[in-house]
C-alpha cells in the first residue's frame, strides 16, 4: 500500500508561494490592460513596478 504523507509547507512557504502567484497574477493583469491600449508592458516595466504589483493591486480599493 502507498502511504501519502502529509504536506510538510510551513507557514513560510505558503506566503513564498502566495507572493508569487500575487506577481504573476499582477503582471499578467497590468499586461492585459496595458494591451489594450497597444502598450506592451513587459518592455516598459522594471524588476521594482513587478515586485510592488501585488501591494498596488491589494490596496488599490481599501477606503481609509
Amino acid at each position: 500500500m502507498i502511504n501519502i504523507q502529509e504536506s510538510k509547507l510551513g507557514l513560510q512557504d505558503y506566503f513564498y508561494i502566495g507572493y508569487l502567484y500575487l506577481i504573476i497574477l499582477g503582471i499578467v493583469s497590468d499586461a492585459i490592460f496595458y494591451g489594450i491600449f497597444g502598450v506592451s508592458y513587459l518592455n516598459y516595466t522594471t524588476i521594482l513596478d513587478a515586485l510592488i504589483s501585488p501591494v498596488s493591486l491589494l490596496t488599490n480599493n481599501w477606503k481609509i
